[in-house]
């Protein structure tokens, strides 16, 4: 495995590939493709910062069983991405990526990626990861002063001093004025009136509308009704 080619929407592609800022989001509607945005982005940076250690969360436990480690599984299965995956102390993804040789003589060597699937109701107990990057999905369903103490602390532990792109990002459906919004919006509005840079952080947003493609017949009418 030398190469990682996703199939990507306009919409996804821009945050998907954003690797520029520090920190990214994207806020869009039910059925916009956020869940596989999530997992590519993730299977990215776990490619660009091959032998590092990334962490992906959901809100829950069950959502991370039920949800997440399905939806990876499924991706890394699509793709040919060589993996191994074990369920404790908790489950971890094990992506190999093929390293070419510093010479046409030189056999390829197998570089591991880590992938911690991890709860943000438990985020107290991650405070020893050494990571390279994180990504927190459906953000704003966790309560905001919850939201807040995980994010800080995976901010905190995003320090491998080997990551080649150290980011931290997060997916979420429009839930009003919450932690998303105070990160992506209120606080750096307060910075640029403090004259300070906010070219950390970025958020994108898409509608259910965008994905309409991708969806069953009469999804987006239902909802609607």
């Amino acid at each position: 495995m030398t190469d990682v080619n996703l199939s990507l929407l306009d919409h996804q592609y821009d945050f998907v590939t954003d690797f520029e800022h520090r920190f990214c989001g994207f806020v869009g509607g039910y059925g916009s493709g956020k869940t596989y945005s999530f997992v590519a982005k993730g299977i990215l940076l776990a490619y660009l910062n091959k032998g590092c250690e990334g962490a992906m969360l959901e809100p829950t436990n069950a959502m991370a069983a039920n949800v997440l480690e399905p939806a990876i599984s499924e991706m890394l299965n699509d793709h040919g991405i060589p993996y191994d995956y074990r369920a404790t102390p908790y489950p971890t993804f094990y992506l190999h990526f093929e390293e070419p040789g510093e010479t046409e003589y030189e056999e390829p060597t197998i570089v591991t990626s880590t992938i911690r699937i991890l709860s943000a109701e438990n985020y107290k107990r991650h405070v020893g990861l050494n990571l390279a990057w994180f990504g927190v999905d459906e953000a704003d369903t966790i309560k905001k002063e919850i939201a807040l103490k995980m994010w800080r602390m995976l901010m905190s532990r995003l320090r491998d001093i080997d990551a080649k792109v150290p980011q931290g990002f997060t997916t979420s459906t429009p839930e009003g004025f919450n932690f998303l919004y105070d990160f992506f919006v209120r606080e750096p509005e307060e910075r640029r009136r403090e004259g300070k840079s906010t070219d950390d952080r970025k958020y994108y947003t898409a509608s259910t509308y965008d994905n309409e493609e991708n969806l069953e017949p009469g999804y987006i009418n239902s909802l609607l009704e």
